[in-house]
């Protein structure tokens, strides 16, 4: 993929931790080249955009109208651009989450024990009411959470009862080159950075509901989003997650409901409010956040990103993203432009940038080091 993940350390900066973990290019790349590009490991539409069949709730693609597929049992009302995306959304978490019957294939496993009527009920129930309050709130940390939830158990079904051939490549979780087998995408998910989350009142609804959902779907699995194994989840993708937008978004979302201290934030270039909805990336992730970024990302009709050079790249370089709007909007001042994009920043990662264009005082460079993490310097 042309980069490689790092931890470096910097030796003369103050007021900042000393280590992160940072992508860095492999090779050298002139302003406008492709970097690479890179499928999500989970993605969510937004969830005022989930029943309206505009876009393919799994890749995003937008849908003609009366050609989309539709399953009458998905109670979220999710709709597809073509049976392989419903194939694979279904297998990965949909199924799982929203729908009905048995959770592994048939030719999985054999003599599995169908649910009863009134199981059957009592799940569709607690899914019911999951999807109410998802339309409610509007929000969608909360799902992801979920959807990875059962992208684990996803991962186990596929060993097995693997998907056909052509379904592979587009599911499969991106991977680091490393001689360990055992090294996998839910350990780099460790070494994410993250939000403190408090375990609020209405944090600890939306984690109830969707408790309520796996259990009913799989004994035991409930175990994997107890409450200290959810807030930190919840802090990795509200800290990572990026938001997809097209052609520089959309103008139709809906503002966030609730005090401010409640939105949920993306790493969203052209700014959150003009996403269709927000994924996690395993090697994206790794791009810290600049105000005068190296890269910028690129989405060509669906959610896979492609990640594009901003200038002259250079072997070696740390390659940054703007996690927000960095430009001035309707005619704003300079200065108002700045102050509001550092109040995003401190809101949404909870950071102040010091970068020269938010401080207006030029940067110093600072010493750095690689720290001696064998497996982060593998290529991915």
């Amino acid at each position: 993929m042309n980069v490689v993940v790092r931890q470096i350390i910097a030796t003369e900066q103050a007021n900042s931790s000393p280590r992160k973990v940072v992508l860095i290019a492999s090779k050298d790349f002139q302003h406008g080249e492709e970097i690479y590009k890179e499928h999500p490991v989970i993605a969510q539409l937004d969830i005022d955009l989930e029943g309206t069949a505009q876009y393919c709730s799994h890749c995003f693609r937008a849908l003609q109208s009366g050609k989309s597929i539709t399953p009458p049992e998905d109670l979220l009302g999710s709709a597809y651009c073509s049976t392989e995306c419903q194939m694979i959304s279904d297998t990965q978490s949909q199924n799982l989450l929203f729908g009905r019957g048995p959770l592994v294939p048939n030719e999985a496993v054999t003599g599995q024990l169908e649910r009863t009527e009134a199981a059957e009920a009592e799940r569709r129930a607690y899914q019911q009411a999951f999807v109410d309050f998802l339309k409610a709130c509007g929000w969608t940390q909360v799902l992801l959470v979920g959807r990875f939830c059962a992208r684990h158990v996803s991962e186990e079904v596929k060993k097995l009862a693997p998907l056909p051939a052509s379904l592979v490549e587009r599911s499969a979780l991106p991977e680091p080159i490393t001689p360990s087998p055992e090294y996998t995408f839910y350990d780099h998910v460790e070494r994410l950075k993250f939000l403190e989350i408090q375990p609020t009142e209405m944090v600890m609804l939306e984690h109830n509901l969707l408790q309520d959902v796996l259990k009913k779907a799989v004994a035991g699995l409930e175990e994997v989003v107890e409450i200290n194994k959810y807030l930190a989840m919840k802090g990795r993708i509200a800290y990572n997650s990026i938001g997809v937008a097209f052609d520089g978004g959309r103008d139709d979302r809906a503002d966030p409901k609730g005090r401010v201290e409640t939105w949920e934030w993306s790493r969203t270039p052209v700014g959150t409010e003009r996403q269709i909805g927000s994924a996690l990336y395993r090697v994206s992730s790794y791009l810290t956040h600049s105000c005068s970024p190296s890269v910028r990302l690129c989405f060509k009709g669906t959610n896979e990103l492609h990640l594009i050079a901003n200038r002259a790249i250079s072997k070696g370089e740390h390659l940054t993203m703007s996690y927000t709007s960095i430009e001035a909007k309707n005619g704003e001042a300079p200065e108002v432009a700045r102050r509001q994009r550092r109040i995003r920043l401190a809101r949404g990662w909870r950071f102040a940038c010091e970068c020269e264009a938010c401080t207006g005082k030029k940067s110093e460079v600072v010493g750095t080091m690689t720290a001696p993490d064998v497996i982060l310097e593998k290529g991915v």
